[in-house]
């Protein structure tokens, strides 16, 4: 499945990225972990639909929150100075603008849901460097119905925008 991918393909990329920080001299841990990149890569460029989103198996309908995470995953990829398919990103990252423009009656789940979601995706589009800011305040003023989890994606979000006022409360 596409999550199991992004599960393994993400903490490789980490690895990676750590790897290089701290100067680490293992060629055996960089190859194993370029070909697990590489692989992991490929398998979502394959499995990613035509509206940019990622469903659960490739083929499956485009789901919000899965495209979030694998989105996540290739930023840590880009972290980790590894090369990841420009048009694939930017495909992904327009369908989550796209997700953020619908109506919340329109998608799937609770209120609660849907906000938790939402402030996933601010948190992934701010970590790439694309924050909505008029969306994550907006969210701010609904911080109530958020659960835990997504008050600290919310927070994290406007920590990325510099709304320091705004994230402490």
């Amino acid at each position: 499945s596409v999550e199991q991918t992004v599960s393994s393909f993400l903490p490789n990329a980490v690895t990676y990225r750590l790897l290089k920080q701290l100067g680490g001299d293992d060629p055996e841990l960089k190859v194993s972990l370029e070909r697990n990149l590489a692989a992991g890569l490929q398998s979502l460029y394959v499995a990613q639909n035509l509206d940019g989103g990622w469903g659960w198996w490739a083929g499956d309908p485009s789901q919000p929150h899965l495209t979030a995470y694998v989105i996540q995953g290739l930023g840590e990829a880009i972290k980790a100075g590894y090369g990841v398919d420009q048009v694939a990103l930017q495909r992904g990252l327009d369908y989550l603008a796209s997700n953020l423009n619908q109506q919340s009656q329109e998608q799937v789940g609770s209120i609660r849901s849907q906000l938790n979601v939402r402030a996933y995706i601010l948190f992934v589009l701010s970590e790439l460097g694309q924050p909505d800011r008029g969306r994550t305040v907006a969210l701010f003023e609904q911080r109530a119905q958020l659960d835990l989890y997504g008050r600290a994606y919310l927070r994290m979000a406007l920590e990325h925008i510099g709304d320091d006022e705004r994230a402490q409360v």
